[in-house]
């Protein structure tokens, strides 16, 4: 009897002499589960992480797999077209560690990324995350989010001899974008942005690129604020590449690849919208300026430049949600008005709240505190929230 046919699956990893299949790693290679500088030193075995991705993608003769490509390709994807499977071990994050997963046809090659949690946090993390972008994507038919496909576990041998269970989801690999982050450019002795894509032949992006790039975050994330319950995604932050960015010639894409949460961060629900959406707003506004440096330095602070064509995002989001009649008519105005009214002392007071609510612990607080008077000047002074 003939086996059923099964394409060949390939591990490979990349470095900086170009690709390495899994036979050229160290057989005790492992994958690092603690952020660095803390000194522990817990990890996991790339190999079984490796395995653990294939066997979830073998599972049921590639039926999940298949409806996949069906899913995100529009057309009927046959077992037997697919000629090779490659999986990329990509990046490594604190929460979860995804995999590039190319599916090799004779015509063309279909990148899919799978997202593994290999930790306690990173279960509870990549669980919520599924829900959300199914939620999100069932809701709206934007493109800024990537489409998530398939959630399914692996068994895989523990340390202990015993069986650990590693979930996973398989979602679009968004081709073509980069993640980008501040950088110093010693010329000009300032911060500027730079996108990981190592074929641009400039490093640092202009400003024009770098100002569409602040908006359409902004965009994004007040697309998917609901002016009602004030559900929003959250946590994200830049430094952890939650966004990335694809550019050509003049045009710039932004896309948001973590959603991590979605709720409300502030209540009770009978607060006033305007106020609610001021609150988001000064968040937006604080994280928008938060990185670290070329994605693993030191936390930073950009420049309060970027800040104008963020409000400009925000409001240009408000004024979509107003044409598709999401909240009340005239919506916008008000909350110009509302802001128009608001004294440097009435931001203080709010903005001192919101930093207040933050998390003591977290890293990035200290400069915050430290650039909190400053920042409250650039938004007051720059009359960002008198602008028609």
């Amino acid at each position: 009897m003939l086996l059923p046919y099964s394409p060949p699956i390939r591990f490979l990893g990349s470095s900086l002499l170009g690709e390495l299949s899994l036979s050229e790693f160290d057989p005790e290679t492992i994958i690092p589960l603690a952020r660095p500088g803390t000194g522990k030193t817990s990890g996991f075995p790339l190999a079984t992480y490796f395995q653990a991705i294939k066997q979830v993608i073998e599972k049921g003769e590639y039926e999940a797999l298949l409806g996949a490509l069906r899913t995100g390709r529009g057309r009927q994807v046959t077992l037997k077209e697919i000629k090779e499977i490659l999986i990329f071990s990509e990046k490594h994050g604190s929460d979860y560690h995804p995999a590039r997963v190319e599916v090799c046809l004779s015509d063309q090659v279909i990148p899919l990324v799978m997202n593994v949690a290999l930790t306690d946090r990173g279960r509870l993390v990549l669980a919520n995350e599924f829900k959300v972008l199914d939620q999100l994507n069932r809701k709206h038919t934007w493109p800024y989010l990537p489409q998530a496909y398939l959630w399914d576990e692996a068994e895989v041998a523990s340390d202990q001899e015993s069986k650990l269970s590693l979930p996973m989801y398989l979602a679009e690999w968004l081709e073509g974008f980069y993640e980008f982050h501040l950088s110093r450019d010693p010329a000009a002795g300032i911060q500027k942005l730079v996108l990981w894509d190592s074929a641009r032949p400039d490093h640092y992006l202009p400003g024009r690129v770098a100002d569409k790039i602040y908006s359409e975050i902004a965009k994004i994330l007040t697309g998917y604020y609901d002016l009602q319950t004030f559900a929003q995604i959250h946590p994200w932050h830049l430094a952890a590449g939650d966004f990335i960015a694809r550019i050509e010639g003049d045009r710039v894409e932004v896309r948001l690849v973590a959603a991590r949460q979605y709720g409300p961060l502030i209540g009770p629900a009978d607060l006033p919208w305007e106020e609610a959406l001021l609150f988001f707003l000064l968040n937006l506004s604080v994280r928008i300026r938060l990185d670290r440096l070329d994605g693993v330095g030191e936390v930073a602070w950009a420049e309060e430049e970027c800040l104008s064509p963020a409000l400009g995002g925000f409001f240009l989001a408000l004024e979509e949600k107003a044409e598709q009649i999401e909240f009340t008519e005239y919506f916008p105005q008000r909350f110009r008005q509302f802001l128009r009214s608001l004294s440097m002392e009435d931001l203080e007071e709010r903005l001192a709240a919101l930093v207040g609510a933050y998390d003591p612990a977290a890293p990035d607080l200290p400069i915050i505190q430290e650039h909190l008077d400053r920042h409250l000047e650039a938004v007051f002074a720059q009359r960002l929230f008198n602008k028609r």
